[in-house]
């Protein structure tokens, strides 16, 4: 009897393995097709309401059962009408949470510009890959237009790699300090408005001083994203702009040069931009204390509303007919997740 039961299992366990050789076969040839893959990321909470309606389905009736599914089966429904249907007319801007770098990128509808990749560390460009990659996903975008680095140090460009191979990438133009980034030049992208400020046509040098300050604004609103310029470039560009008349400068959401360095967001930068509110790209108790406290102090002397990326994580400043709306990881997205947040011991004075 073992031997026959010995038998039948080596048996049952052979064509087994024979049928998901073919099985496996057969998903490598479908996975050559474009539609093989649909990609459709969704929220926790949302994953769990609707494993919780299929589980109430399958459970005795009761007099409220299918109110329950139904209701449980809610934000799944509102996700999927808002992946199917995105917002077009809105843009935003996305600031990821790097630790002590930047990576930033601008949305509208499918389409996004990016503008600095984090940084890379011992040949993995962490930000990049595992932040960046998949929030394009969760945004449904399909093309990359425009790939701006401020400039070449490893905590802005580290993902250059990365974005140069993505396939979505593959007919995106690409800028630098050396590269197609100089002042005076401008174009229209997706009804928006993207123009180079800094530096001056024919710079031969990529580095803090040289980095490409770029505006990009519509009706709604602007933000202006200077790269880490100091207070030498900041002077320059606001000697051209009086010279011009114009007043490029002004933005309502200003990325903050250089981290927050006291080296640069001099006091007549502050007001020559003027903006609502304020954003440091930086990582919670970095070795160099940005954003410096005589830097932080400025700002808020001025009015203008501070974000950390160490403190609030992840942040956007959407702009729409209303104006603009700064929504973060900390305060809104994932509030009930968060613990209290700890300001920097560095910034006794920041809520």
């Amino acid at each position: 009897d073992n031997t026959v039961v010995a038998f039948l299992g080596s048996l049952i366990l052979k064509q087994s393995d024979y049928l998901f050789g073919y099985l496996l076969e057969f998903l490598a040839y479908l996975s050559e097709y474009e539609l093989s893959l649909v990609y459709a990321p969704i929220e926790s909470g949302t994953a769990l309401c609707f494993l919780t309606a299929i589980v109430v389905t399958f459970l005795p009736t009761w007099r409220y059962k299918n109110v329950c599914a139904v209701l449980l089966s809610l934000p799944l429904i509102v996700e999927v009408c808002w992946w199917v249907s995105p917002n077009d007319s809105a843009w935003t801007l996305h600031v990821l949470d790097a630790g002590q770098a930047t990576a930033l990128m601008v949305t509208k509808g499918n389409r996004a510009i990016i503008i600095d990749s984090g940084a890379k560390y011992n040949g993995k460009a962490v930000t990049a890959t595992h932040a960046m990659m998949p929030l394009l996903d969760k945004l449904h975008i399909r093309h990359i237009d425009h790939i701006i680095h401020t400039h070449s140090d490893n905590d802005h460009a580290g993902g250059a790699d990365t974005f140069n191979t993505h396939p979505n990438a593959q007919h995106a133009k690409w800028y630098s300090p050396t590269r197609g980034c100089e002042r005076g030049k401008t174009f229209n992208w997706q009804g928006l408005h993207v123009d180079f400020l800094w530096p001056l046509k024919g710079n031969k040098k990529n580095t803090n001083a040289t980095s490409c300050v770029v505006k990009i604004a519509n009706f709604a609103g602007s933000v202006l994203i200077p790269g880490d310029i100091e207070k030498e470039s900041e002077y320059a560009l606001i000697t051209r702009e009086l010279e011009s008349q114009t007043n490029a400068l002004h933005a309502d959401v200003l990325v903050a040069p250089h981290h927050g360095s006291k080296t640069s967001s001099t006091n007549v930068f502050i007001e020559q931009v003027s903006p609502s509110a304020v954003i440091f790209t930086q990582g919670y108790e970095n070795r160099w204390q940005f954003p410096a406290p005589v830097v932080f102090a400025r700002y808020q002397e001025n009015g203008v509303a501070t974000y950390l990326s160490s403190f609030h994580g992840y942040i956007s400043a959407t702009f729409e007919d209303k104006g603009v709306t700064v929504n973060t990881q900390r305060g809104n997205y994932k509030r009930r997740w968060y613990l209290k947040g700890r300001s920097p011991r560095h910034l006794p004075s920041f809520r």
